[in-house]
């Protein structure tokens, strides 16, 4: 057998493990185990190396190595240096390795990596509705420190499976429900009912991790899709679904804890936009002091404290009488602001002239390739980044590892199939 096609076989099992990890191992795991995290990108991006190595650079491929430069630059404002190489090492090795993961994927690698995501997906969308109906989670009762546990089960219940919060499980899914929709346009009709409950069931848990942003984020990228895949027709259909689901939930779930945060009385909602407005605040503060390169990742919410407003101090005064933990909110809730907070201009500069890049390429791929599954992976990608990157304007998704990975990978796998 020829060495390029055992070694593409041993890749294609190290991506099996890895997306084994990232969607059944969550944050807790994925912080203690980082070994496991870099020794699987590791092998990955050896075994790629060893199947092709690059033979041609981008421009986006030298902007983003210029982005994790910038990044790099950002360990001069850690107080504490000896923690610099753990925290960086889960943000710039995973991220750079897994966009030069992936040289060369064939047909066949491509739908096992198809069906390994949409079985996962499946999986711990079937063990969230059981930690719903049955108002335990296994994982968090014995094995597993889950500080969001008794919250998201009792007082406020949503989904959280294996992924800790309810909106990182939202997001995670919205990121991968494409490869299922792939599924659907390539197997046989008598398999479509089968695969139709799936997506059912996985826009069941979207729902059920009751987050508004990871919902919007899906709908948008879910008619994002269909315009690629040109099959907008499908878009009225969603729109009549949408509103028969809507008023089901209205009538079964209106007295539902976690149905309340879709109410415009929701009692946190008017805090919500102050705080959020207080943010941009607190952004212009730090950028008045580190406009080019940021106060360095992770560090918007150790250094939260330097930069509060008097008037967000307030909103955090009544926020925990009425028995929220105002530590929570030390955080943008918004990963832009985070990003251009932590890597300066030139930083957010750099990952938003990357994003671009890849899009046009991604575009320009999909008029010229001739090759069906890879423009069809390339759409299930794209879609899978765009839903992502539109969550997180509700939320701080890549302080979660998770999440963080499976941008990336998705972003390596859309990288791999470029026209160069």
């Amino acid at each position: 057998m020829d060495n390029c096609i055992i070694l593409r076989k041993i890749r294609l099992f190290f991506i099996f493990l890895f997306l084994i990890w990232i969607s059944l191992y969550g944050q807790t795991f994925q912080l203690k185990y980082d070994v496991i995290t870099l020794n699987l990108i590791f092998i990955i991006f050896v075994l790629s190396l060893l199947i092709e190595l690059p033979q041609n650079f981008l421009v986006m491929d030298v902007i983003l190595l210029f982005y994790i430069f910038i990044i790099a630059l950002g360990v001069n404002f850690y107080e504490n240096k000896t923690s610099v190489l753990r925290h960086y090492s889960l943000n710039i090795f995973p991220s750079y390795l897994l966009y030069f993961s992936f040289r060369k994927i064939e047909k066949e690698e491509i739908l096992t990596i198809a069906f390994s995501v949409s079985f996962l997906s499946f999986l711990i969308t079937l063990l969230g509705c059981y930690e719903i109906i049955f108002k335990k989670n296994i994982i968090y009762e014995f094995w597993v420190n889950n500080p969001y546990y008794y919250r998201f089960l009792y007082r406020t219940p949503r989904m959280m499976s294996t992924l800790i919060h309810p909106t990182i499980l939202g997001s995670f899914l919205a990121g991968t429900v494409f490869f299922v929709y792939f599924i659907f346009s390539i197997i046989k009709k008598i398999y479509k009912p089968f695969i139709i409950f799936i997506i059912i069931f996985l826009l069941t848990a979207i729902l059920f991790s009751f987050s508004r942003g990871v919902i919007i984020s899906f709908l948008i990228s879910t008619f994002f899709y269909l315009y690629l895949q040109r099959k907008t027709y499908y878009i009225r259909f969603i729109i009549i679904g949408i509103l028969i689901l809507f008023i089901f939930l209205s009538i079964f779930l209106k007295n539902h804890p976690s149905f309340y945060r879709f109410s415009i009385d929701y009692p946190l909602l008017s805090y919500c936009k102050e705080i959020k407005l207080e943010n941009l605040n607190i952004l212009m503060k730090i950028l008045k002091g580190h406009p080019f390169f940021g106060i360095g990742i992770g560090n918007y919410h150790m250094k939260f404290k330097d930069y509060i407003t008097d008037k967000q101090k307030n909103i955090e005064v009544l926020i925990k009488q009425k028995g929220y933990d105002h530590a929570e909110w030390h955080t943008a809730d918004n990963m832009y602001i985070s990003i251009i907070a932590e890597t300066g201009i030139l930083g957010s500069l750099l990952f938003f002239i990357f994003l671009f890049l890849l899009y046009r390429r991604a575009f320009s791929t999909l008029k010229i390739k001739e090759n069906l599954y890879h423009k069809n992976i390339i759409t299930v990608c794209v879609s899978g980044i765009t839903a992502l990157l539109i969550s997180m304007n509700t939320y701080d998704l890549f302080y979660w590892i998770n999440p963080l990975l499976l941008f990336w990978f998705l972003v390596g796998l859309t990288r791999s199939l470029l026209i160069e």
